[in-house]
């Protein structure tokens, strides 16, 4: 029985194996790829939080948000 089955074993299992790395080797990119962009997100956030501090420290400083020609009050334009 096992010279009858081994033929099929040895021809599936280097298949399988493959499978199985490269299903590995993708779900670690994803997953990098997420935990990179949560990152960066949480970057740009405490850049603009940084920002924004130093524009109140600033003398003489005026509330971009209450600017007539403020991007925050401009309509929006698709990217």
């Amino acid at each position: 029985m096992w010279d009858t089955v081994f033929p099929y074993l040895a021809a599936l299992l280097p298949t399988a194996a493959v499978a199985v790395l490269f299903y590995f080797l993708i779900k670690s990119i994803l997953e990098g790829d997420r935990r990179e962009r949560l990152a960066h997100s949480k970057w740009e956030r405490d850049q603009e939080r940084e920002r924004e501090t130093q524009r109140e420290k600033e003398p003489g400083h005026e509330k971009e948000r209450d600017a007539p020609n403020s991007p925050h009050n401009s309509p929006s334009r698709p990217e």
